[in-house]
C-alpha cells in the first residue's frame, strides 16, 4: 500500500511511482508556463520582469520539452529538469533577482522535480520486474 504522503509520497509500487512522476510533470509545466508568461510580458513592456527577459521563452521551451520527457517517464528529462530548474535558482540568487516568495516555490518546485525523479527511476525499476505474461490463444 502505497504512502499518501504528498511532501514525500512512497514509490514501492507503479501507480504511487506513477503519481510521484506527475509531481515532475506538473512542475515542469508549471515553470514553463509562468516563464513564458512572463517572457512574453518583458517584451510588452521592452524591460525584465523579475530578472527574465525575452530570452526567458528559451526556457519556457525547455521546461515544455522536460515536462513531455517526464510525461514519458524519461529518467534524463527528470534529471535534467531537477538540474536546470536548480541551476536557475542559485543564478537568481547570484543575481540577486530572487525574491521573498520565490524562495517558498523554489522549495515546492524543487520537491516536485525530485519527486519526479525519484518516481521515473522506480518506474524503470518496477515495471522491469512485472512478469511477462504470454498471451493465451483460443484452441491451445
Amino acid at each position: 500500500m502505497a504512502n499518501t504522503n504528498s511532501w514525500w509520497p512512497d514509490v514501492s509500487d507503479l501507480p504511487s511511482a506513477q503519481k510521484a512522476i506527475r509531481y515532475g510533470f506538473w512542475a515542469a509545466v508549471f515553470v514553463a508556463s509562468v516563464t513564458s508568461i512572463i517572457a512574453l510580458l518583458a517584451i510588452y513592456f521592452h524591460k525584465p520582469i523579475l530578472g527574465i527577459d525575452g530570452g526567458g521563452l528559451v526556457d519556457a521551451i525547455l521546461f515544455a520539452a522536460i515536462a513531455f520527457g517526464i510525461d514519458r517517464k524519461s529518467r534524463a528529462a527528470a534529471i535534467g529538469g531537477l538540474i536546470l530548474y536548480l541551476t536557475e535558482r542559485l543564478y537568481m540568487l547570484a543575481t540577486g533577482s530572487a525574491t521573498s516568495t520565490t524562495g517558498i516555490m523554489t522549495v515546492i518546485l524543487t520537491l516536485c522535480f525530485v519527486h519526479g525523479v525519484r518516481g521515473s527511476f522506480a518506474y524503470r525499476k518496477l515495471n522491469s520486474q512485472q512478469p511477462v505474461v504470454a498471451p493465451v490463444t483460443p484452441g491451445e
